[in-house]
């Protein structure tokens, strides 16, 4: 297989990636394997990126800035970070999502 053809592969899985985190259920599991995965191995950037992609899926960082008259600068500098960006961070924009960690460390969906 050549690069080319491991590049429109891996475009068409983002593509239903995308399709399928717009769905809330599906992003609520989504986020819930990130945070299980993160706990277990501490890798925020892995955290980030599984934000970014919900994020995108359900309208993009515009849409999340607007509906909660967030600043839109800093959401998109957490999210566009290159290092580890703070946790609480993270989760806050988890919970301008509709997603908040219970006690339990599970996901639920206010959406």
């Amino acid at each position: 297989m050549n690069m080319e053809s491991i590049l429109k592969c891996t475009a068409n899985f983002r593509d239903y990636l995308l399709k399928d985190l717009a769905e809330p259920e599906f992003a609520k599991h989504y986020l819930e394997i990130s945070i299980e995965n993160y706990e277990k191995d501490g890798d925020t950037e892995i955290l980030l990126q599984a934000i970014r992609d919900v994020v995108e899926a359900q309208g993009g960082i515009e849409k999340l800035a607007a509906s909660t008259n967030g600043n839109f600068q800093h959401l998109s500098d957490v999210l566009d970070s290159k290092n580890a960006s703070r946790l609480d961070d993270l989760l806050d924009m988890l919970s301008v999502l509709g997603f908040k960690i219970e006690r339990n460390d599970s996901l639920s969906n206010d959406t």
